[in-house]
């Protein structure tokens, strides 16, 4: 009887050192090293953190870089529209209005229907940010310029900025 339980106590440990061997699988994904953003705001920050590379590579703007420049400053030229996609009732209340899509010095870029009746010498006001009003439907922020078209491209048009501030992406136009 004593033989029994020193038996299973010699199986469970041999079960116990063969159960810890088994190799650990590397990580699949490349890591790099680069400056903390929190390091400025925190002393006990470290100065450095490890981030997946695919962050590095596809130009995710980093909390620092948002911090010091801005979000707008962060993301221009991206092309990219970073406002949520507007509800079918909303997008017809301002379809009058085109989103700038790039720009680049004077030049700037925005989308367009193809019959909006957009050609070469047509003024548009320029107009930064404003809120979809229930009932009313867009209500534009401020005026920053005016842009004359200088060439229909595509599904959208260039034009050069004549009068007023700098434009941005995600800035409106509307025929004036």
């Amino acid at each position: 009887m004593k033989a029994c339980p020193l038996a299973v106590i010699l199986v469970l440990l041999l079960l116990a050192g063969c159960a810890g061997s088994r190799p650990v699988p590397a990580p699949t994904e490349e890591y790099v090293e680069v400056d903390n953003p929190a390091a400025t705001m925190s002393p006990s920050a470290p100065a450095t953190i490890w981030v997946p590379k695919r962050y590095v590579d596809n130009g995710i703007p980093r909390g620092g870089e948002l911090v010091k420049k801005g979000y707008e400053a962060a993301t221009r030229g991206s092309g990219e529209i970073s406002s949520p996609p507007a509800r079918a009732e909303e997008s017809r209340s301002y379809a009058r209005y085109n989103r700038v899509v790039s720009v680049e010095k004077e030049r700037v870029c925005f989308n367009t229907d193809r019959n909006a009746g957009i050609k070469p010498g047509v003024k548009l006001r320029l107009y930064r940010g404003g809120s979809v009003v229930e009932g009313i439907g867009f209500v534009p922020g401020n005026v920053v310029g005016t842009v004359t078209i200088t060439d229909p491209v595509g599904s959208g048009a260039c034009g050069t900025l004549d009068q007023g501030g700098e434009a941005r992406v995600n800035d409106l136009v509307r025929v004036e």
